[in-house]
């Protein structure tokens, strides 16, 4: 079981309050989201791990492997193995919980080739007792199925222009993949396809909804097929046609560096973006000019703000909206 962000090892408190305190009524608020965190090659490295192997947890192929309590395991001494089965699909895990070599034996299920799902390498398994040496901290997930993701999803956003949704994406790893379907649903549940794209190794794509319901809220996915049939979908996109007035969203919120604001308008204008900090002190104060739709506004300067709590007021010729925002670190 993760708390927030205990993938990347989270050195937070739990207790941690949404205006940087600390108390004990605050175990359930929102926590700040580390970024800086990819930064650090040792907290990035934990992370893509853990998301390997919660997508090995929804993979099709092994969805049954979870559930089904048919386990081989030896948890004793530094060496431990675990050998999960479900039908044609298997898992087989081994750790060196040492701080020291260590050396241990396994029984694959089955002889043939095994693919280390965590490195994207193979091993030979005998059928028999096989032994391994592991460095201390070192563990291996084994498939007897190639279960890896043929491409990773970085990015899927969408945004209106006019009488249009555009929807773009951007991918990496795209290995054995045969297309991309883009599907869409008026109430987030039932979903259609509304395009195939052919993977065609890039690491942006993009397409334009020009049928789109014209009112109310607009839901897209991207469904993601390899050339063996296995696929994955993406989160889900919402769009919010015929907006009457402003939408204002802070993202992220805490925020570490830069402030990003996105912002929903029904009409193209020119607003005033006036930073203050709790007592009123003003502390940023400029103008730009948006457009009709979604804009996207960045805060360079508030990575120089010290942590807490602050009051960002946008002000247009018909129009004022007041949020609240806080820096985390």
């Amino acid at each position: 079981m993760l708390w927030q962000f205990g993938e990347v090892g989270y050195d937070f408190s739990i207790n941690y309050c949404e205006d940087g305190t600390i108390n004990s009524n605050c175990r359930l608020d929102n926590k700040p989201i580390r970024w800086d965190y990819f930064q650090n090659a040792n907290r990035k490295q934990l992370y893509d791990v853990y998301s390997k192997l919660i997508k090995l947890r929804f993979n099709p192929l092994f969805k049954d492997v979870f559930v089904t309590n048919i386990t081989n395991q030896n948890l004793g001494g530094y060496f431990k193995s675990i050998v999960l089965s479900a039908n044609s699909a298997k898992i087989v895990v081994i750790g060196n919980f040492d701080v020291a070599q260590q050396t241990g034996s396994v029984t694959f299920p089955t002889a043939g080739v095994w693919y280390d799902y965590l490195n994207n390498t193979t091993i030979t398994a005998t059928g028999n007792s096989q032994s391994f040496t592991l460095q201390a901290g070192e563990y291996h997930v084994y498939t007897n199925i190639d279960g890896a993701v043929p491409v990773t999803i970085l990015s899927f956003e969408g945004r209106k222009i006019s009488h249009s949704n555009v929807l773009t994406w951007e991918v990496a790893d795209e290995v054995n993949l045969a297309y991309y379907e883009l599907e869409r649903s008026n109430n987030g549940q039932d979903f259609s396809i509304i395009s195939t794209t052919n993977a065609a190794g890039s690491s942006k794509y993009s397409y334009t909804d020009n049928n789109a319901p014209t009112s109310g809220t607009v839901y897209y996915r991207l469904k993601s097929v390899d050339i063996d049939g296995k696929f994955q979908y993406s989160s889900i996109v919402k769009i919010q046609r015929n907006t009457t007035a402003w939408q204002v969203q802070a993202t992220p919120n805490p925020f570490v560096n830069t402030l990003k604001i996105k912002l929903e308008s029904p009409v193209q204008d020119k607003v005033k973006m006036i930073i203050t900090d709790m007592s009123g002190r003003q502390l940023y104060n400029k103008s730009t000019s948006i457009n009709t739709g979604t804009n996207w506004i960045e805060m360079n300067e508030t990575s120089k703000f010290s942590k807490g709590t602050y009051l960002l007021s946008i002000i247009s010729s018909n129009q004022t909206e007041t949020i609240k925002v806080i820096k985390a670190n």
